[in-house]
């Protein structure tokens, strides 16, 4: 199968390195040009979970999608804030049998592709596969997980052949027809734990040190499950909260991806984790307090790492 892997970080060369090494034809696209230089010369190196190392090579690379010749899967990877503007330019990969699948973090990835190509040439999923960036060419594997995938509108007979290549290449994957609710259930965690730990500056499990930041992370999960629940997406908040607790424990020594990202000055996916929560508040006339104004802080820190 033809490959196009857009958005080449930790996890995007973490799934197209193992699909290149199980016998897929994989070409990664990233605008980090040292990165794709790095595995073009010298292959793409992991670090695996059980402490392997292993270097895969025979990637393709490149920075943009021009010239590139059509795909039968195109996975995108990169951050959210820029999904509309990785799908546009990834049209010319587009053939009749063209599928694209989107593992991004938030709500809201998927359609925003749908909106460029159609609901059915759309896959979304989720992953707890986790992987770091080392520097260019070097990716940490950090932990092997389940993904599972379904589609907007999209027979399971058609997603059938990416979950047995996912399957084939090391990527325990499944199909479910209740994909989004599976979105909606990373998501709370995203919600409670990223935007703290990013105004905070604490590291995932140092959060359970204090009251304040557990009745905070209370707050935007039992406005997230609610939204939710008006969306048609049954969870009890008393749960989830738990299991938000119960997965910053397990990660305690994490740093965020978003506390990641005002550390370095980059924009964060702020808006498609707890801004969706407000966006779909407002269009529902559900009052989110905790989530508005979480956003709010968290967008001000943004400005201020670009002044």
């Amino acid at each position: 199968m033809k490959i196009a892997v857009i958005g080449a970080g930790a996890m995007g060369s973490i799934f197209g390195g193992l699909l290149k090494e199980s016998g897929e034809d994989v070409t990664f696209i990233d605008i980090y040009k040292e990165h794709m230089e790095e595995i073009a010369k010298n292959g793409l190196f992991l670090e695996m979970p059980d402490g392997t190392l292993k270097t895969i090579k025979g990637i393709k690379t490149a920075i943009s999608p021009n010239g590139l010749p059509k795909m039968d899967l195109i996975i995108i990877f990169v951050k959210s804030t820029s999904t509309k503007e990785a799908t546009y330019e990834a049209k010319e990969l587009v053939s009749d049998n063209t599928l694209f699948l989107t593992l991004q973090n938030g709500l809201g990835n998927a359609e925003t592709i749908a909106e460029v190509v159609g609901k059915e040439k759309v896959l979304l999923g989720v992953t707890t596969c986790g992987g770091t960036f080392l520097s260019p060419g070097k990716i940490r594997f950090a932990g092997k997980g389940d993904t599972f995938i379904g589609g907007l509108k999209i027979k399971q007979e058609r997603v059938k052949p990416i979950v047995d290549i996912f399957n084939h290449a090391g990527l325990p994957t499944f199909y479910r027809e209740d994909v989004l609710g599976l979105v909606w259930d990373k998501l709370f965690v995203n919600v409670a734990i990223n935007p703290v730990t990013a105004i905070t500056g604490l590291k995932n499990g140092e959060l359970l040190n204090y009251e304040e930041t557990k009745k905070v992370m209370k707050g935007l999960v039992e406005e997230a499950v609610y939204v939710a629940k008006k969306r048609g997406i049954e969870r009890n908040a008393e749960e989830v909260y738990k299991h938000c607790l119960d997965v910053a424990k397990k990660t305690e020594k994490n740093i965020s991806s978003m506390l990641q990202d005002i550390i370095r000055g980059r924009k964060t996916e702020i808006d498609t984790i707890n801004g969706k929560i407000v966006e779909y508040g407002r269009d529902l006339d559900i009052k989110t307090p905790y989530n508005e104004v979480i956003t709010y802080l968290v967008k001000t820190l943004e400005k201020k790492g670009k002044s």
